[in-house]
């Protein structure tokens, strides 16, 4: 009877545990060279999901819906406020393979999903 309290209590624990990294966390699988070196194609990431934009720093790797409605993974180049929202300018850290705000031009704040937290995105 003891082992079966042990095992529901830990059974209990781990599937709270993943209900909250599923609340605050995905795993992406990165496709393409656009964020090499730091980043390269088959590799996985973390995100941290956000709920506001304004949680997003300039320097952030952050995976956003693109014009296209594509879900891209880029840096934050310049964040800006302006008509009550929040615009970023994203860029990949390969130029030459990556399509970004130099295309785009800026983009709302609300196409960001989150912020990729492992590997960590600093450079």
């Amino acid at each position: 009877m003891r082992n079966l309290k042990a095992f529901i209590f830990i059974g209990s624990l781990l599937i709270s545990v993943c209900l909250f990294l599923r609340q605050h966390y995905v795993a992406t699988l990165i496709k393409g060279e656009c964020m090499a070196p730091m980043l390269h194609n088959n590799d996985w990431g973390l995100i941290k999901k956000i709920e506001r934009p304004d949680q997003v720093r300039v320097g952030d790797v952050v995976l956003a819906w693109d014009p296209l409605n594509y879900l891209v993974l880029k840096r934050v180049h310049k964040k800006g406020y302006w008509d009550d929202d929040y615009y970023f300018y994203l860029l990949g850290d390969n130029p030459s393979l990556s399509d970004d705000s130099r295309t785009w031009g800026w983009i709302n704040g609300w196409r960001i999903r989150g912020i990729l937290v492992y590997p960590k995105g600093d450079q």
